[in-house]
């Protein structure tokens, strides 16, 4: 096991997933000096964590989760406002061992976790499974948006596929925050197919209620 240290952004009410995105407009000092921190020494790696208390500006280092998101700092502008806009690419979960905090700014000490280890026929199954039920939802669910099925479009990695459907869900924050802690790409898809026939369900029970 191989572990590393990186610095650390706490974001609130948005979640960044693996192959994925997320556009923030920062105006704290101490969230300035954690960009910079990253662009400086860690090649502009910085740990993604949804803190589970959403109002605590400064939350001590034992209530963080011990799951974050590597992300990648793709773009930052420094705005006219004094505030600065950055563009994140998630990369991969990480287990977190340790969080230490020095003068209001987080670093963790992390790890990478393997993956399930599926054999390619499985993987296929998971996949084309997950797809069909997908595109099933698409078509019952009016408010669940198209735009999912030309993402995941071709895509064979049961691991960045959970990621992308996940992040179309119309979901609460807190389960995307579960998604975001679960390492198993195989128990997502569960946690998926779940999430997926219980809003149709309770469609069915919306008409029959109208009806």
């Amino acid at each position: 096991m191989i572990k590393t240290n990186l610095p650390v952004l706490l974001i609130r009410n948005m979640v960044l997933f693996p192959n994925s995105e997320v556009r923030i407009e920062i105006d704290s000092e101490i969230d300035k000096k954690v960009i910079s921190l990253a662009e400086d020494y860690y090649d502009n790696q910085i740990l993604i964590v949804n803190p589970k208390d959403l109002l605590e500006q400064n939350p001590d280092v034992t209530e963080l989760p011990k799951v974050g998101i590597v992300g990648n700092i793709k773009m930052k502008i420094d705005m006219p406002n004094q505030k600065t806009r950055i563009i994140i690419s998630g990369i991969s979960r990480v287990k977190v061992h340790t969080y230490t905090k020095d003068d209001n700014i987080y670093d963790a000490v992390i790890s990478s976790v393997e993956e399930d280890g599926l054999e390619l026929k499985e993987e296929l199954a998971y996949v084309r499974s997950l797809v069909k039920h997908v595109e099933m939802y698409v078509k019952e669910v009016p408010y669940m948006s198209n735009t999912v099925l030309s993402q995941i479009s071709g895509i064979n990695d049961i691991g960045q596929l959970t990621d992308i459907v996940a992040l179309f869900l119309p979901i609460s924050f807190e389960r995307k925050q579960e998604y975001i802690e679960e390492f198993s790409a195989t128990k997502r898809v569960k946690m998926i197919l779940d999430d997926i026939n219980r809003d149709i369900e309770v469609l069915k029970l919306e008409k029959q209620i109208e009806m």
